[in-house]
């Protein structure tokens, strides 16, 4: 269980780090050859992260409504038209999110899933699903940033 939460906590942790440098006015520039931008990326994190959070136990979001409108998949930033939450009020959602998943009890993290996904069928086991999907966008912001940045060293090189 505390292997789940120091993960979550050091994928974010990462987030956090790689999104704080990034200028404000690139957040919602889209670079050539992606369909998505980083403003975008970061809300489809915290949606993706809520949905996996709640799966088990089917319990309602703690996100506003509009929220998978704006960022789970399939939408994209050239669909938005209102009520876009600003990237500093996503960062506060994740950081909630966080304190929320660290919260979730030991009963809950040991949980079956309801309805199995892919052969999956504990929370604990669908969890790292949701870190290593939190990961694979970290992975597509820093590749955005660099492109926006014309920066070539990037936070991690690689």
């Amino acid at each position: 269980m505390k292997i789940i939460f120091d993960q979550y906590k050091m994928t974010r942790g990462l987030l956090f780090d790689s999104i704080s440098p990034i200028s404000k006015d690139l957040i919602d520039l889209k670079p050539p050859g992606f369909r998505n931008t980083i403003h975008w990326q970061v809300g489809h994190v915290l949606v993706i992260a809520e949905e996996v959070a709640n799966f088990p136990h089917r319990s309602k979001s703690s996100l506003p409504d509009n929220y998978n409108e704006l960022f789970a998949r399939g939408t994209k930033p050239d669909d938005w038209s209102r009520n876009i939450p600003s990237i500093d009020q996503l960062i506060l959602d994740l950081q909630d999110q966080l304190n929320r998943i660290e919260n979730m009890s030991p009963k809950q993290v040991k949980e079956r899933l309801t309805v199995p996904f892919d052969g999956i069928d504990r929370f604990e086991e669908f969890a790292s699903l949701g870190i290593f999907h939190e990961a694979m966008h970290l992975g597509q912001i820093l590749a955005m940033q660099r492109i926006l940045t014309e920066d070539h060293t990037g936070y991690y090189d690689v």
